[in-house]
């Protein structure tokens, strides 16, 4: 959910004029429709990644090249849509494995670049604190990870302060 979070924090900050911002759009759309129906297949989150002929990892290179700082919010589309895609792989015990270049992704991992992003200031630290607090368990009225109205109304929850943060 907070991969969610940073994604939608980095789509918001794009034109939806530029060239990427449908294919991040839908992306991010299949990565919460995996959230909250299980109904996607991980591997079309993953192919959008690295494997599909317009994918993640190039259009954060290929843009790095002309807009440093565009680069950087595709970046962190990526960062958050990878995640979502190694949680998927993860989700399902009896899968065997996942694709090779997941292994370097792990919560530690993730942490670490989300706490870069606040010390970058790329990521407000006390909108990324109340969403956490609104994550636990407790704060949650269903099971987020179980309920399909619990993980929706997580969602409308994401949105909304996403929105609010353009206010």
């Amino acid at each position: 959910m907070v991969a969610l979070w940073i994604a939608e924090t980095a789509i918001n900050r794009i034109d939806e004029k530029e060239e990427y911002h449908r294919f991040c759009r839908e992306t991010i759309d299949l990565c919460w429709e995996w959230f909250v129906n299980r109904k996607v297949d991980r591997w079309d989150i993953y192919d959008r990644v690295t494997y599909e002929e317009v994918n993640l990892l190039d259009i954060v290179i290929n843009t790095d090249k002309r807009d440093s700082d565009l680069s950087d919010k595709y970046d962190m589309i990526l960062v958050g849509v990878t995640y979502a895609a190694w949680q998927a792989f993860n989700y399902d015990e009896e899968a065997y494995g996942y694709p090779e270049d997941l292994n370097e992704m792990s919560d530690e991992e993730f942490e670490r670049v989300v706490n870069i992003w606040i010390d970058q200031k790329a990521i407000d630290h006390s909108r990324y604190e109340s969403l956490l607090c609104y994550l636990k368990p407790e704060s949650v009225k269903f099971n987020p990870i179980k309920c399909k109205e619990s993980k929706l109304a997580v969602k409308e929850k994401v949105i909304e302060m996403i929105q609010n943060q353009s206010v």
